[in-house]
């Protein structure tokens, strides 16, 4: 199981972006803070509040 799938049906975009940043333990500072700044800025106010399970995934 990858991380973050073990309870995809309940999360939501925003929950598991938290827990994605919060496993990045080698990131430089100044990475750190883009992904924190992007994921707050961008992805948290469009898709933030979709179930992680309703994303589509692109064709096979």
């Amino acid at each position: 199981m990858r991380a973050g799938q073990r309870h995809v049906g309940t999360l939501t975009v925003s929950q598991y972006l938290d827990e994605w940043l919060a496993g990045k333990r080698r990131l430089r500072p100044t990475t750190r803070r883009g992904y924190e700044t992007d994921i707050r800025l961008h992805l948290k106010p469009l898709i933030g509040a979709v179930p992680l399970s309703g994303l589509a995934q692109g064709p096979h």
